[in-house]
């Protein structure tokens, strides 16, 4: 299969009306803005919390407006590609059969993956309860809203809005193929939160786009990419959370936070990982 797909081609076609660069950059300006806009709104309205449990996703309504405030940002990448590109914010997903195929692909063949890791890793490490199935359970519609609006805004804006933009104007996959990834990686730079593990964290982030990215351009939609994404922040922010972080709606947690994270569940994620873009990237270029 040839790097530059048909699916890319069609994918990227509605952006190709106007693609000068000075509209990527304002319309990324246009998002950043309504996303603070929406963010500053929020926290100024809400009741007042410790800023620590603020930004740490450890209570129902810090994790609500942390994760729901992302649909400011999506709100934004409506705005500029009908405002600054002339065209439907529903191109930025991609042909929507195909988004909610890929989505249920992605999304069982990560649940098959991860379910095995996880049996894995109980063999090792005991999980620690965070809160109550009850709990769980009656925040559950709330919390799988919320982790597809955060990761359903995060692929709208870098596998759609900014993919689609660069390989509309540029040839080259270093621009419109590797740039994106790069980015999403360098925004995820927490050094507080991650500690040591920091650049390790951000190589892994960055990897994972790459794949991402390369989901997109086999299927012509955001639907694999955005399974897989939902499928694990889901794992993470309900399944089985990192210790103190995230967990408001977490069943377990890990026994060891992620600055202190072991190297064995490390290589155990990174393997999972490539195992899932390898046999996700197969079925879709199949179906290419």
């Amino acid at each position: 299969m040839p790097f530059h797909t048909a699916a890319l081609a069609d994918f990227a076609a509605p952006a190709r009306a106007r693609p000068a660069l000075w509209r990527l950059l304002l319309g990324l300006a246009l998002i950043v803005g309504v996303y603070a806009a929406v963010v500053i709104a929020a926290f100024s309205y809400a009741p007042p919390m410790p800023g620590d449990i603020a930004w740490e996703g450890t209570t129902p309504l810090s994790m609500s407006l942390m994760m729901g405030t992302f649909a400011g940002a999506l709100a934004g990448a409506a705005l500029t590609a009908w405002l600054l590109h002339a065209r439907s914010p529903l191109t930025l997903f991609g042909p929507l059969p195909r988004v909610v195929r890929d989505f249920a692909l992605a999304l069982g063949i990560f649940a098959v993956a991860q379910g095995l890791n996880l049996c894995l890793w109980a063999l090792i490490y005991d999980a620690v309860p965070v809160h109550s199935l009850t709990h769980v359970l009656s925040w559950l519609p709330w919390a799988v809203l919320l982790v597809l609006v955060q990761t359903g805004t995060e692929e709208v804006v870098f596998r759609g809005y900014i993919l689609q933009q660069l390989a509309a104007r540029f040839r080259s996959p270093l621009i419109w193929f590797a740039l994106p990834p790069v980015l999403f990686a360098v925004l995820h730079w927490d050094s507080a939160t991650n500690g040591s593990l920091n650049l390790l964290v951000v190589v892994m982030i960055g990897f994972t786009g790459l794949a991402w990215a390369d989901l997109t351009r086999i299927s012509g939609s955001i639907g694999a990419a955005w399974g897989w994404h939902f499928a694990n922040n889901a794992f993470l922010m309900i399944v089985l959370g990192n210790m103190g972080q995230l967990d408001a709606f977490a069943l377990n947690a890990t026994p060891y936070a992620i600055t202190d994270m072991p190297p064995l569940p490390i290589i155990a994620d990174l393997v999972t990982q490539v195992g899932i873009w390898l046999v996700l990237r197969r079925i879709l270029m199949a179906r290419a």
